[in-house]
């Protein structure tokens, strides 16, 4: 009898690549770039020189580059112009992309020069993929590396003969064979059908057609917001739409919709909820409302797939021993600056205060590290080691004593 093939565990985060986004006023004192790494246990030197990314191109100290993604050991970074302007770069623009393994001090360049083709797509996001070939489109997987990863690209374009409306289009660079990834065409939930076609270098794009019930989004870029990264699918909110998401499922590059718990309710959706996963494999919603109320959503899969609230907070009385703490905060509806699988962190609407929830227990904290940096983090693992070719001879060697 054939035994089961088994998943192997998650590894475990070594830490996180954390950025600042200068709408919150903050910025990192001593450094132009825009990245540190802190390491998740609290033991280790959080002075943010483990790890740095001064070995990429035209730089001293990984300034000018901008993280898109992170996978595993690797990272996405982009420089040049603005995310959503990549492929759609002024005359003149010089877009750089790389992908680079901190611990090695290894990179790899990605092509980006603007086609012809992609003039008018506008970018919703940069995103790391494991490149097995063993497997029809990979967007999970273990032992990603530099020879193995594909990067996705999300684009938006205006409809041809709808105005106001946008098509959402994949595409892909991958220095293998295309024909490998997509095999042929198919039905993709949401009445989209897909094609594959080469734009030059190493990109494709994973083409989207209307279909009976195609997807209706706004054409302009400014409309979305990433939401977050979940069982293998990426969401982004749409303003005005009262809780329906555009997802792009890693697996099959296939786009559709889905409705969020009051997810993007509220003059503040792209500030106020957030979509992760978990380590028991479910898609979770965070989300604030009324101010100060922070909410746990977990869908409960059955016959209409349901939303509970799994955990709970209220952010005015859970600060309210912290230090720095002020009486006018929360005032306003308080914002989610990032989120992962294991915290949520926030900020009171009236000024840059950063705290933390863990979602765990639900305590806040602002001790930590991470606490100090206003923008998104990366999550990082280390590289697993490299494991040498087994044969007769290194067994026979292996097994001599010296």
């Amino acid at each position: 009898m054939a035994s089961k093939t088994t998943q192997p565990a998650p590894k475990p985060i070594a830490g996180y690549y954390h950025t600042v986004d200068p709408n919150y006023g903050s910025s990192q004192e001593g450094s132009s770039n825009n990245h540190v790494f802190v390491p998740s246990q609290s033991t280790a030197s959080n002075d943010g020189s483990q790890f740095p990314l001064d070995f990429l191109p035209s730089g001293t100290d990984g300034g000018g580059w901008e993280i898109a993604d992170s996978r595993g050991s690797l990272l996405l970074l982009y420089r040049g112009v603005k995310l959503p302007n990549i492929f759609d770069a002024a005359k003149g623009a010089n877009p750089g992309l790389v992908v680079c393994e901190p611990m090695t001090r290894q990179y790899k360049e990605v092509p980006c020069s603007p086609e012809d083709d992609l003039k008018g797509h506008k970018c919703l996001g940069l995103f790391l993929l494991h490149g097995d070939k063993t497997r029809r489109f990979c967007g999970g997987g273990i032992d990603i590396s530099l020879s193995n990863f594909k990067v996705m690209a999300a684009l938006l374009r205006p409809h041809c003969f709808s105005s106001g409306h946008g098509v959402p289009v994949a595409c892909m660079f991958s220095r293998s064979s295309v024909s490998s990834v997509f095999s042929m065409e198919r039905e993709v939930k949401g009445a989209w059908r897909s094609s594959v076609f080469s734009i030059g270098s190493d990109w494709h794009i994973v083409k989207r057609a209307w279909g009976v019930q195609g997807i209706d989004v706004p054409s302009t870029i400014e409309s979305f917001y990433l939401a977050g990264r979940a069982c293998g699918s990426l969401y982004w909110g749409i303003e005005g739409t009262a809780g329906v998401a555009l997802v792009l499922d890693e697996d099959t590059a296939g786009f559709s919709t889905a409705v969020l718990p009051e997810a993007t309710l509220g003059s503040h959706g792209r500030c106020s909820f957030r979509v992760i996963g978990g380590g028991d494999g479910v898609m979770h919603v965070v989300r604030v409302i009324d101010n100060d109320l922070l909410k746990v959503y977990t869908r409960i899969h059955g016959g209409d797939d349901k939303w509970v609230v799994e955990r709970l907070v209220r952010l005015r009385e859970a600060t309210g021993e912290l230090p720095g703490r002020e009486d006018g905060y929360f005032q306003g509806e308080a914002v989610i600056v990032d989120a992962h699988d294991t915290y949520v962190l926030l900020t009171p609407r009236e000024k840059t205060w950063l705290f933390s929830v863990v979602l765990e227990t639900m305590e806040v904290d602002r001790g930590h590290e991470r606490n100090k940096y206003a923008g998104p983090g990366y999550p990082w693992e280390l590289p697993l080691p490299v494991r040498k070719p087994w044969s007769p001879i290194s067994r026979l060697f292996s097994c001599i004593e010296i």
